[in-house]
């Protein structure tokens, strides 16, 4: 195995306490399968089926002719056409085809119901099917069909129940196995908190120039850190490289441009929190192309389709999928550097042809959110009219709770206990899994996007929102759906865990990174490293120029492999929990660097010296200029491993260092004791 020497460091000492002191969220109890929003959600659903169907029966069974075959046509999608599977073979064969074709019909309906928030795609594919069996004006030859469906209505609810029993069962079973391994963890992290804080003594070296240990991006993670940065750096109203394939589901370009985003912040944050220059233009410039219409304009559709509203702008109802993403975004990229970038400045969607704008701060953003959150029966509110996923709400959660320590506002103390409730009673198993996604209308889930993926963006996205049910989540994925041996690791996957959501092509790369990065985030480095291990073996690493990609895979399973090489332990949470300190934000910065010229792949500052570690872009040895920031004007500073012996701030703070790169280049620049 290789050494994992970019994630390494004090954030290891760091993870390694809390471990000690955090205790893990053992699975809750409850009184049903459901939570009581979601079964109450769910009886009315079979109550408003229950009564169609009766209604479509009882025209089936006192009509004649359009009447009847559009009354059974209401019991169930395509069942007008069961009243002419009578005759000759060759009768019955046609209409039995037209009746599975109506399920196909109905099937893709409701497809496009998931996909887009389209919730007249299935009534139209059911009424449609109803009315095209109803207007065939044939003589019924099968008058028992009404009481097949009288027969098979109770039959399919019979079989649901006992389905719910069966899984009842099985979930209460491993909620009782799991809070066992749970217990036992949190005895374990209890008897070795004595042995943790003994561990986390840390010599400093601000006043001398000795190298420090920090972690920083190697070799590989600059590659694809590069891949990231060539995207984000291009003109704001330029998608050279992003995938455009649809702007409904998960390949759409806002997923793209905010996982971008958040995997920039985490390098800023992890590795270099000194270093504003081309790092803080990448993030800023991601913000500016969410006001791109290709990242909203989706928006005057799903609205249209799915609550039937001519609405365009997307910051208002719904929509946390852009309003959420967005605001975690510059969040995290504000709270990191200090900027004000959005709390004063709006940003302005434009409509490219019409002309019509709308302007928004950070705190508007912050503002909808939280109206959205209290208004919703379930606090978690939709993205597309209807669905309801996790993961998009623990963005909107990030918003709320980074807005609060940059504003003094309290949106998320305030909603923080509602939101967890639901959490735990709508949006997990009965056995502590993540729900990935519920339809706020009907209480129905789509049990395929309950998977390891799901799981380990749960871990990384709600490190710093509940951090015991983040440890719960990783041990849950560790314990029951990962297997290491002889140096490999197997996982279980289902569903979509096999697909690159950024182009929906078949492939694990997606998967392999978000778990990755989830253990990174829990600090199981043996876990990352793995996963890196399998993620070398079976996809094929191609440079250009300085940047790394893998041919066929989707841009934004590419921004997750730069993740799964650069995050750092803990740092997603240590974002969330609260800002650098005064010392590091007002210290000495790297304020301007050429790109791609000079790549920093660590950036630390620790009182008044700052450590960085450089490697040249371009030619393995070349003569570069950067500029610093922040220093005590007047000043002298001595550097070690710089082109020059020494520097003396000017009157603003700020000075210019020669460098010589010649591979990994360690500079440190500190006060001049003499």
């Amino acid at each position: 195995m290789t050494v994992i020497n970019e994630i390494l460091g004090a954030g290891e000492v760091a993870l390694a306490e809390d471990r000690a002191r955090l205790k893990v969220a053992l699975i809750e109890d409850r009184a049903g399968f459901y939570g009581s929003t979601t079964a109450r959600q769910l009886r009315l659903t079979c109550c408003g089926y229950l009564l169609l169907a009766v209604f479509g029966l009882w025209l089936a069974f006192q009509q004649q002719g359009f009447m009847a075959v559009f009354g059974l046509g209401l019991s169930f999608p395509g069942a007008g056409f069961l009243f002419y599977l009578g005759g000759d073979a060759g009768h019955i064969a046609i209409h039995a085809l037209m009746f599975l074709a109506s399920l196909v019909v109905f099937g893709l309906g409701f497809f496009l119901w998931f996909a887009s928030g389209n919730i007249l795609a299935p009534i139209v594919a059911w009424l449609g099917s109803a009315a095209i069996a109803a207007s065939m004006h044939q003589h019924i030859t099968a008058p028992i069909a009404p009481w097949i469906m009288v027969v098979l209505i109770p039959v399919g609810f019979a079989v649901m129940l006992l389905m719910k029993k069966r899984a009842t069962d099985e979930t209460r079973r491993n909620r009782e196995r799991r809070n066992q391994y749970l217990r036992e963890y949190n005895e374990r992290n209890a008897e070795s908190s004595s042995e943790s804080k003994a561990s986390s003594k840390k010599v400093s070296s601000k006043a001398t120039g000795a190298e420090t240990s920090y972690p920083e991006l190697s070799p590989k993670a600059i590659g694809f850190y590069r891949y990231s940065l060539d995207r984000a750096l291009q003109p704001v109203d330029e998608f050279n490289g992003f995938n455009r394939v649809d702007q409904f589901q998960t390949s759409a370009v806002r997923y793209q441009v905010c996982i971008m985003g958040y995997n920039l912040a985490a390098v800023q944050r992890g590795t270099t929190p000194a270093f504003r220059g081309y790092l803080s233009d990448a993030q800023v410039n991601l913000h500016k192309k969410m006001a791109d219409h290709v990242n909203w304009g989706y928006w005057f559709w799903e609205n249209a389709w799915g609550n039937l509203k001519l609405d365009p702008n997307p910051v208002g109802k719904d929509n946390i999928m852009y309003t959420g993403w967005l605001a975690a975004m510059m969040g995290e990229y504000m709270l990191n550097t200090g900027s004000r970038e959005w709390y004063d400045t709006p940003l302005v969607l434009k409509h490219p042809k019409k002309g019509y704008e709308y302007r928004y701060t950070f705190n508007d953003l912050a503002d909808n959110i939280y109206e959205n959150f209290i208004k919703s029966a379930y606090c978690l509110y939709p993205c597309e009219p209807n669905w309801i996923y996790t993961m998009c709400n623990n963005y909107g959660a990030i918003a709320l709770k980074l807005h609060d320590q940059m504003a003094g506002t309290n949106y998320w103390e305030t909603i923080t206990k509602d939101y967890r409730h639901h959490l735990e009673q709508d949006f997990m198993t009965p056995d502590g899994r993540a729900i990935g996604i519920r339809s706020s209308r009907t209480g129905l889930t789509i049990p395929a996007l309950t998977s390891v993926m799901a799981d380990s963006i749960t871990v990384h996205y709600m490190a710093g929102l509940y951090p015991d049910i983040a440890r719960r989540s990783w041990q849950i994925v560790r314990n029951d759906f990962l297997k290491i041996a002889d140096g490999n690791i197997e996982l279980t996957l289902r569903g979509w865990d096999k697909l690159d959501i950024g182009n929906y092509n078949p492939s694990l790369l997606t998967t392999y990174g978000n778990v990755g990065i989830a253990a990174a985030e829990m600090g199981d480095l043996e876990v990352t490293e793995l996963i890196r291990d399998r993620v070398e073996r079976e996809f094929e690493f191609v440079e250009q120029d300085g940047a790394i990609h893998i041919p066929g895979a989707s841009t934004q399973a590419l921004v997750q492999v730069q993740a799964l090489y650069a995050h750092t332990p803990g740092v997603r949470r240590a974002m969330h929990e609260g800002p650098l300190t005064d010392e590091q934000l007002n210290g000495p910065i790297i304020k301007t660097a050429s790109y791609p010229e000079v790549i920093v792949a660590m950036a630390h500052n620790e009182g008044d010296s700052l450590s960085m570690v450089l490697h040249p872009g371009g030619s393995s040895d070349s003569q570069q200029t950067i500029g610093l920031a922040q220093l005590k004007p007047g000043m002298r500073y001595k550097c070690s491993g710089a082109a020059v012996n020494s520097i003396v701030a000017g009157a603003n703070g700020e000075a210019e260092l020669g460098v010589r790169l010649q591979g990994r280049t360690p500079i440190k620049v500190f006060p001049d004791p003499q």
